[in-house]
């Protein structure tokens, strides 16, 4: 029995050590024509250039001119890139004021995973609006689409994530 495990192994090994990769190593920028995917695609150039000054330093106040559905859209960029920093500023937590390590600790259990997941799915969405205080982005694969609302409140000014 372990023979024939030990020999199925073996097999995959050598089959998927010659297959050729398709993994782009050389760090080469995308083809004329071929846009690498970001939520910050649809910002304009002042917006841009506030959204850099943010990921600076991570001073919410950088994107007190930004529409509820803009945050929402740097909000699951930062997603993507992992950025905790720039999702706690542009998270509220209530009536909880939780320090970043603390919240570091509680969005790696609770949220992380999820928001992850929103992040990868609503990538090519086909539309973003708002109501109140909630953000509607909506995709479609074929004849199947999705919706996923996501909370926001104001803060001195400034629209945030609402996380309590």
């Amino acid at each position: 029995m372990y023979r024939i495990i030990f020999m199925l192994f073996t097999i995959l090994f050598l089959l998927t050590g010659c297959m050729e990769s398709k993994v782009n190593t050389n760090n080469e920028a995308p083809k004329e024509g071929i846009t690498e995917f970001s939520y910050l695609n649809n910002l304009s150039e002042d917006e841009i250039s506030s959204y850099n000054l943010f990921k600076k330093d991570k001073d919410i106040n950088h994107l007190r001119s930004f529409s509820s559905e803009n945050i929402v859209l740097v909000y699951l960029h930062s997603v993507a890139e992992n950025d905790l920093e720039g999702i706690y500023s542009l998270t509220y937590h209530g009536e909880i004021t939780h320090d970043f390590f603390e919240f570091e600790k509680q969005y790696s259990k609770k949220r992380q995973l999820k928001d992850e997941n929103f992040a990868l799915t609503f990538r090519n969405y086909d539309s973003i609006s708002s109501k109140e205080s909630k953000v509607n982005l909506k995709v479609s694969f074929g004849s199947i689409s999705y919706s996923l609302f996501i909370a926001v409140k104001k803060e001195h000014d400034v629209w945030k994530v609402d996380m309590s």
